[in-house]
Parts: C-alpha cells; sequence; structure tokens
C-alpha cells in the first residue's frame, strides 16, 4: 500500500514538473507596457545624450532580474530605439530599410537560415560594439519561426541570439 501512495506521489510531482517549466518560458517573453515617463536618469542621458526636444514613446519590459526601458523615436528620418538595461545607457538600434541590406550579410542568410526571409535589418551600437542585428522570419503570423543573427560591421556572422529573448520591433 505504501508503495503505491510513493507511486502515485512521484507521479503526480513529475506531472508538474512541465508546467513550471512552461511557466518559466511564458516569464521570458515579457511584453513591453506602455509609460508615460521614464525615471529621471533615463530622461536626463537622453536629453543631454541625444536629443533634448524629440518626442519619444516610452516602453519598460521587466525580465525578472532586469528592467529595460525602451525609447522609440524618429531622428532625422531614421526610426530608432534606445534601450536602458537598470536605468543605464545600454545600446541604440536604428532601423534599416531592407533594399540596403549589404550583399555580404544577404549572401551569408542566404546559407545560414535556409526557407527563411529577412523580416528586419538594424543597425546596432551597443557600448563599444557596433554590427547589424537581422530578424529573419518564416511563416506568418502567430505561426512564424524568427532567427536572429547578429554581424560585424564588415558582414561577418558572429552570433545568433535566442529570439524568445529579444524585443523585436518598432
Amino acid at each position: 500500500m505504501k508503495s503505491k501512495i510513493f507511486l502515485l506521489a512521484v507521479l503526480a510531482a513529475a506531472s508538474l514538473c512541465p508546467l513550471n517549466a512552461q511557466e518559466s518560458v511564458q516569464a521570458e517573453k515579457a511584453e513591453p507596457v506602455k509609460i508615460e515617463l521614464p525615471p529621471d536618469a533615463v530622461t536626463r542621458y537622453f536629453r543631454t545624450r541625444i536629443s533634448p526636444d524629440i518626442e519619444v514613446d516610452w516602453m519598460k519590459v521587466e525580465d525578472g532580474k532586469n528592467v529595460y526601458i525602451l525609447g522609440n523615436y524618429t531622428l532625422d528620418g531614421d526610426k530608432k530605439q534606445v534601450v536602458f538595461r537598470n536605468n543605464a545607457y545600454y545600446r541604440t538600434l536604428t532601423q534599416v530599410p531592407l533594399e540596403y541590406c549589404p550583399a555580404k550579410i544577404r549572401n551569408a542568410l542566404d546559407t545560414l537560415a535556409p526557407g527563411f526571409k529577412l523580416s528586419e535589418l538594424y543597425f546596432e551600437n551597443a557600448s563599444r560594439q557596433k554590427g547589424y542585428r537581422a530578424v529573419m522570419q518564416k511563416g506568418k503570423r502567430k505561426k512564424a519561426q524568427y532567427r536572429d543573427m547578429i554581424f560585424s560591421l564588415k558582414g561577418d556572422f558572429m552570433m545568433e541570439t535566442d529570439v524568445n529573448k529579444t524585443i523585436r520591433g518598432f
């Protein structure tokens, strides 16, 4: 009798494990929430180093251990996004029209991601590192699969990032 109860307890515990794994995956996919104003340190940095008079749409994303503040704005016709992590500057993304994708990157994408189509291209300036971020898509809407690839300024493939931890789009 005791062995049956023990076996049932083990099976019940094992059946709960996949639910916990799904909950942690959902926690990683935090959605941006629109905010009126960011913290003072973020506002001060943006106004002194980027522009004092540009209109910005601010959003906030929390991933558990970090808080990201995203600022979407347009400067000289370019769509840009500035990202702050825990109120410190993290990176700036500039959207690049797909027709201006460097040939070396386009050729590499055809080889590295067959069946995927280039959907977004960004120039990324992150402190000491600059390069391109290419977002590849296969399929449409909710069934779409994504790949997020980083390239150097020269167009050399550097790495692929986890798309579940990347905030796409402006």
